[in-house]
């Protein structure tokens, strides 16, 4: 019996489970993403739920960033595409993303339904959304997708990245898109490929 071995069976003894022997997945599949979004459009705020959850997966938002979006942000009817500027906390840049399809039609819906508040998500009182109300509203429809683990928005920012690295992405252009510093690793992205397959 080596040292590790000696180490967790006691702290199985001293607290009655065992150490985790594979690390935890920290991304989710396109088709788990879809799952989840799909479980959110179905309860009470589904347009608002749903919008914010592909947002965060196809820009790769960090909740911060999408609880603090404002409509200043997102030009719905900008020339020759409309586009949302994301400013990132990490790094303090702002970047400008194409805005396509179903996340359009989203967030013109959105637009539609919503009070007069700057921000694009609020609650149900009209204050913005928190990052921890974005966490629990994650976890609710995860359960209602039927998953088995906990869901987080960094899931889904994870995913993001992991879909880059599958179509063959280069590093510079998966960090430009993440908001990542330039030096970054993208490894869990690439590394996660072989996990995924």
């Amino acid at each position: 019996m080596g040292l590790l071995d000696s180490a967790q069976a006691k702290w199985a003894d001293l607290t009655g489970f065992e150490l985790p022997t594979k690390r935890r997945r920290d991304f989710l599949t396109i088709e788990e993403a879809d799952a989840l979004i799909a479980a959110a459009r179905a309860n009470r705020y589904g347009c608002r739920d749903a919008a914010m959850m592909y947002l965060t997966y196809r820009h790769a938002l960090r909740p911060s960033e999408v609880c603090e979006l404002t409509w200043d942000q997102v030009h719905l009817y900008a020339r020759p595409r409309p586009k949302l500027d994301i400013r990132r906390r990490r790094v303090g840049t702002i970047d400008q993303h194409p805005l396509i399809g179903d996340e359009l039609a989203m967030l013109r819906e959105l637009r539609r339904r919503q009070a007069d508040s700057p921000f694009v998500f609020t609650s149900m009182r009209g204050k913005p959304f928190t990052p921890s109300g974005f966490g629990r509203m994650l976890e609710r429809a995860g359960k209602a997708a039927g998953f088995e683990f906990k869901v987080s928005a960094a899931m889904l920012r994870n995913g993001c990245g992991l879909v880059m690295a599958q179509d063959g992405r280069c590093a510079a252009e998966i960090r430009q898109w993440l908001g990542l510093r330039p030096g970054a690793s993208v490894r869990r992205f690439t590394g996660a490929l072989k996990v995924a397959a």
